[in-house]
């Protein structure tokens, strides 16, 4: 018969055993930076920059590249956003989502945030004074029922609101499809409801498409998206993001972000256009090493009885649920790193009981390396319970 309080006993002992420095590298399956280089081009224009007489830009960013990324979206979205007064370039996603939360909150709106979700929407909403309030999302959630508790806060309240989307999801690595997002495009439709979606995830998808709500023209008004060149050109660390929606959105965060940054680093805007006309090949090269990684990692997973894993379409990200009663996850994630691999406890994330694992920053060999070593320990467990 299965004790419980003996189980406990015993994982204690193994937790205390386990947490034993191991004299082994450390195997980084925590970090969201990726490990691939920028492409030539990017590299090439910005050594090529050193040498131009550069100084200050239009708050709003370079007028070519701003044109550039409103050829983009019309591209890929079928919807145009003029490049005078619904592109703006930031210092990097985060000053974009800094700059769209004070307008947001300066307009009386209670902001929704999807969780789990990446820690950064907490902080700045709490050090802009702001409520946290969330609401259900991820891959075991049906879309249908996020809105279901969306709604709840929207139909009972007389308070304005905005509401966060993620998509493609960090840390869950969610996408939404189609069908979901015609959903949430009729859901705000008829309701005092702005929509920020941050999309800097876009590219890096393995399975479906990303649609938003730039496809869909009675949406236009009432969404603003967030974006960067951090994940899909590896140019994290460079501080170049842009926002596009609505001008009469735009104008306002606009004010925002001139009292911030009054002018933006040229350099960087110069490889973020050599960026946008990179050949497409470079990011299916990045998306197939990705891919590999990421199949890897799942096959693998699947196989060991400690994870409960709905698998996400998109990102760098794995979310799986730990299935080890009498551990939590923070001692897993201790034990993981005395054995020599890093990932995440769900709670960094705003959910308890689950561990987040990268495939950004470490090669297929340190992968494989590292899943022998999760599963030696998920083993070493398992028996102890036995």
């Amino acid at each position: 018969m299965f004790n419980l309080r003996k189980t406990r006993r015993t994982l204690r002992k193994l937790f205390r055993k386990a947490c034993e420095p191991v004299e082994q590298p450390i195997v980084d399956l925590a970090s969201g930076i990726p490990n691939y280089k920028p492409p030539q081009e990017v590299l090439d224009a910005v050594s090529k920059a050193f040498n131009m007489d550069l100084c200050y830009t239009s708050p709003r960013g370079l007028l070519d590249l701003r044109e550039k990324l409103s050829e983009k979206i019309e591209d890929e979205h079928g919807i145009y956003y003029d490049p005078d007064n619904e592109v703006l370039i930031t210092h990097g996603a985060s000053e974009a989502l800094y700059s769209v939360l004070v307008v947001m909150l300066k307009d009386s709106r209670k902001i929704l945030v999807p969780t789990p979700h990446y820690p950064f929407y907490k902080h700045q909403i709490l050090s802009l004074g702001g409520k946290l309030l969330t609401y259900p999302f991820g891959t075991n959630i049906p879309f249908s029922k996020s809105l279901a508790f969306i709604e709840k806060h929207v139909v009972s309240s007389r308070d304005k609101y905005a509401i966060l989307i993620n998509s493609p999801h960090n840390p869950t690595g969610k996408v939404l499809s189609r069908k979901e997002v015609e959903e949430l495009s009729e859901f705000i439709e008829e309701r005092d409801v702005i929509v920020i979606w941050d999309e800097v995830y876009e590219k890096i998808i393995f399975d479906g498409e990303h649609y938003t709500l730039a496809n869909i023209q009675e949406s236009r008004s009432k969404v603003v998206f967030i974006n960067s060149f951090s994940k899909t050109y590896a140019m994290h660390g460079w501080r170049i993001g842009f926002i596009y929606g609505p001008s009469r959105i735009i104008d306002e965060v606009f004010k925002i972000h001139k009292a911030i940054t009054l002018g933006l680093n040229p350099i960087p805007q110069l490889a973020a256009l050599a960026a946008l006309n990179t050949n497409k090949k470079y990011i299916e090269n990045i998306l197939n090493i990705l891919r590999k990684r990421r199949n890897t990692i799942l096959s693998r997973l699947k196989r060991m009885e400690a994870f409960d894993l709905a698998e996400g379409q998109g990102t760098f990200f794995l979310f799986p649920k730990l299935k080890l009663p009498g551990m939590s996850c923070e001692e897993f994630v201790k034990v993981l790193q005395n054995n020599g691999v890093k990932v995440l406890p769900g709670k960094a994330f705003n959910e308890e009981g689950y561990v987040r694992i990268s495939f950004a920053h470490a090669g297929l060999d340190e992968i494989e390396q590292a899943l022998g070593r999760i599963e030696n320990v998920v083993t070493k467990i398992i028996k102890s319970r036995q």
